[in-house]
């Protein structure tokens, strides 16, 4: 059996498979299971977690997890808090929501706020206070449970809020630690000693005060914040955002980018704890008696009972997980890679899944392909091949280089590779050893590939479409009539190949690219992540706007995500008479093709939308040190793209100018930073988006 895909980027293969069409909703596989946990709070006897994509709820002390989303499921949660009545949630460009009755229900709750939608970053309920820690606007106070909020603080960002004795320390961004004894009505600054004034985190064992840095480590004060020093020995990496602290007795633990660490010695040495996870990057912790969480940046959710000593997984019902690649089979085993986790297994058709990861050293998989019985992983780092059915992986280096693989192709015997940054890759033997082959790519950006009869085509994110008609060894430019060069995924058949674009939806050619003709009647989500070819005339489209059908060459579309979560399609593919999905932080959906409405039956939704902005995900990603930033406008305009570490802080400045309608896209160079997850931001014309990247040194 012989497949392709595209994971980050757009995917095409051809199915030749169609049934009669009748009308039904998505549903999501039991898994895989994980995501992004940013932050952990207890109310009352219950456990929640605030992810990537909102809340999520335990009764039984993580055992178990179930959606808590209403009125908030589209939101980042960075920051929790509860008192006995009330949870809190601090969200990304939302300000702070309020539930009432356990997380069934969400309301916000920002009256006083210089900026409604501001980010929180932290949240702490003190007496009867309620503390909000902005991004920018400093330090906010309610005293009637979130009705209204009055500034305390002016300070550019406040992520850390906590009580010793009776005084209020605040951590803040660029100015270091303040502290309060009348309940934030006012302050004294307490930095001397820090070499770093970007505290984020603070915690509290016994009379000692430690604070987290991005980039300067740990830091200790035993005397209230009127001396610190750094307490970093046994900690890697320390130049890192510190992102949370738990404390089990007198053993206190720091999570962060180079993993978990613990000290029993108020900070003097450190030793890393292994939970268990390839994906080392802890973002949250929490301590409750001898039990410890763990969240991670991807993987989920891991849980000791022991102080720390042994890890399993507590991520049953939390699907957040991060599918950056379609589902390839073989036989009756299904496997789908994932943004942070590494490869998926399932042999009951997405009852359940488990992780497949022996051997693979990288926890970022960018694809997935099928040759036979081997199965190829494309990823961050390269190449990886199992021949076990995925219990086994070994890295392929021959001829290869390190970065992202998006796509594979198969012409005859012969295998090739997209590497963006890199071109194509060709193997003559399996996939044991790669040659590159260039000659005449403007452009060496390459993300998607596919094969019409003997000629294999190459699309490139910044340069259109290339033909190959001698098995990739020179190639020709063909892009007449394709006003669109972005190009993430192309389906092709003997007579037709079709391009997928960002921003300009998609294109057909009948005459292997001599010419290229738009066809998006109907497609009102032009920005395009993966298309899939069932047949000669039917495709369907992932956008970011859901999945779109058409069973006429593109001529028409219709939108077909009823029951799909409201976010971006990253894969499409088919394994017997149902159509996979992989949806960005929202895990594997799937449908039958018999559920399908028919074209010309069903009526076009209102939410459709003509012509959006689009910020697109980065690529390669991860990266090292060099990245490519893409977006869409509708319309001309003053447009800004920048660059910020997790707490907001601005890095650089890629886009200040006033910009044509179009697809667009910038290089940015890391080699200044640290390894770490960082985040890019568009504004353009009331336009706001901002995703994350990875640098991976």
């Amino acid at each position: 059996m012989k497949s392709r895909k595209r994971g980050s980027a757009l995917c095409f293969i051809a199915f030749l498979f169609w049934q009669g069409l009748s009308h039904a909703d998505w549903i999501q596989t039991n898994g895989p299971c994980g995501g992004t946990v940013y932050v952990f709070t207890k109310h009352n006897s219950n456990l929640f977690v605030g992810t990537i994509r909102g809340v999520y709820l335990s009764t039984d002390e993580g055992s178990t997890w179930t959606v808590a989303n209403t009125g908030i499921e589209d939101k980042e949660i960075y920051s929790l808090a509860a008192n006995d009545s009330t949870v809190f949630a601090g969200t990304v460009n939302g300000g702070v929501y309020r539930s009432t009755d356990n997380g069934a229900s969400w309301e916000q709750t920002s009256d006083g706020f210089k900026v409604k939608n501001i980010t929180i970053y932290g949240l702490a309920v003190i007496g009867s206070n309620l503390f909000a820690g902005t991004n920018g606007d400093g330090l906010y106070r309610s005293t009637d449970n979130g009705d209204h909020w009055t500034k305390r603080l002016a300070a550019p960002q406040v992520g850390a809020v906590i009580e010793k004795d009776s005084k209020l320390f605040v951590g803040t961004g660029g100015q270091g630690v303040f502290y309060s004894t009348d309940n934030g009505d006012n302050w004294t600054r307490a930095s001397n000693g820090l070499t770093d004034q970007n505290i984020y985190r603070l915690a509290v064992s016994g009379q000692n005060l430690f604070a987290g840095s991005n980039g300067g480590g740990v830091f200790l004060s035993t005397n209230d914040g009127a001396n610190w020093k750094p307490v970093n020995n046994g900690l890697t990496n320390i130049q890192s955002l510190i992102e949370s602290f738990a404390l089990i007795e007198t053993t206190i633990f720091v999570g962060y980018v180079s993993g978990l660490f613990s000290s029993s010695d108020n900070g003097a040495n450190w030793s890393s704890v292994n939970i268990g996870s390839t994906n080392k990057y802890v973002k949250a912790l929490y301590a409750a008696g001898s039990k410890l969480f763990a969240g991670m940046d991807g993987t989920g959710i891991y849980l000791s009972t022991d102080k720390g000593a042994s890890w399993t997984e507590a991520n049953t019902g939390f699907k957040r997980m991060w599918v950056q690649t379609q589902v390839v089979t073989i036989g009756s085993h299904w496997f789908v890679g994932t943004g942070g986790a590494g490869v998926f297994l399932s042999t009951d058709e997405g009852g359940n899944w488990s992780k497949a990861n022996r051997g693979l050293t990288t926890p970022y998989v960018t694809s997935l392909a099928v040759n036979d019985s081997n199965l190829f992983a494309g990823t961050g780092i390269g190449l990886f091949l199992s021949t076990d059915r995925g219990s086994n992986w070994n890295r392929i280096i021959s001829g290869m280089r390190v970065g992202s693989i998006l796509d594979f192709a198969w012409l005859g015997t012969e295998i090739f590779a997209a590497m963006p940054g890199h071109g194509v890759f060709r193997s003559t033997d399996n996939g044991a050893s790669w040659k590159i082959g260039n000659t005449g790519l403007t452009t060496t950006n390459v993300v998607a590939l596919a094969v019409s009869g003997p000629n294999l085509f190459a699309g490139s994110s910044d340069g259109g479409v290339f033909l190959s008609t001698n098995n990739g060894t020179s190639w020709e430019v063909v892009n007449t009539g394709l006003t669109a060069k972005a190009v993430y995924g192309l389906a092709a058949n003997e007579t037709h190949v079709f391009a997928g674009t960002h921003g300009g939806g998609v294109f057909l050619t009948t005459n292997n690219g001599i010419n290229w003709t738009k066809v998006n009647s109907g497609l009102t989500n032009k920005a395009l992540y993966c298309l899939f070819l069932m047949n000669d005339s039917t495709l369907f489209a992932g956008t970011k706007g859901g999945v779109f059908l058409s069973t006429n060459y593109g001529t028409h579309w219709t939108w077909q995500s009823a029951g799909l979560p409201p976010t971006t399609v990253m894969s499409l593919s088919a394994v017997d008479s149902t159509l996979i999905a992989g949806i960005w932080q929202e895990g594997v959906w799937k449908r039958p093709f018999s559920e399908f409405a028919s074209p010309s039956s069903a009526h076009q939704v209102s939410h459709a939308q003509p012509d959006p902005f689009c910020l697109m995900q980065n690529y390669p990603n991860p990266f090292n040190p060099f990245t490519k930033i893409g977006f869409y406008l509708p319309v001309v305009g003053p447009v800004k793209l920048k660059v910020y570490d997790l707490l907001g802080r601005e890095l650089a400045v890629l886009v200040n100018e006033t910009l044509a309608p179009g697809t667009h896209e910038v290089d940015f160079d890391g080699s200044g930073l640290p390894t770490g997850v960082y985040l890019y931001r568009l504004q353009a014309e009331g336009f706001v988006e901002t995703r994350k990247f990875l640098l991976q040194k």
